[in-house]
């Protein structure tokens, strides 16, 4: 069960399982980033917390991360450019190894593996499959 006090003596008590079973994984995200919230941990450590979360989810998290900009420590691994695009220095890695660090901005004007990973957005934007029809 997950307790949220509204106020007025009021109590949300909501079933979420053993382990946060019920809850779906963009819930599950939620509430870990509001762990970290409550307990003021100076550095948080959040790896691809975006990855597998629908749309609406995924901008909660990424609002979430926004909120704790400034105030925390933050280490973000992600493959998403909106959820780096933002940070103020981005660590490239190929096979292990650091090839690239900077800004967005930075790193987009240069060549390597950052120009690469946007490129390949690029050419991939309005991509679709086509169903084919006998």
């Amino acid at each position: 069960r997950a307790g949220l006090p509204l106020g007025d003596g009021l109590d949300l008590d909501t079933p979420v399982g053993e382990g946060g079973r019920q809850l779906s994984g963009g819930q599950r995200q939620r509430v870990s980033i509001a762990r970290v919230l409550l307990k003021d941990a100076p550095v948080v450590v959040l790896d691809e917390a975006t990855a597998a979360l629908d749309a609406e989810s995924a901008a909660a998290v990424g609002e979430a991360i926004r909120l704790l900009r400034g105030h925390r420590t933050l280490l973000v691994i992600a493959h998403r450019l909106d959820t780096v695009r933002s940070a103020d220095e981005i660590l490239v890695l190929d096979g292990g190894r650091l090839v690239q660090r900077g800004t967005h901005d930075e790193l987009a004007g240069e060549p390597g593996v950052y120009a690469e990973f946007l490129a390949d957005l690029v050419a991939s934007d309005g991509w679709r499959v086509r169903a084919q029809y006998s």
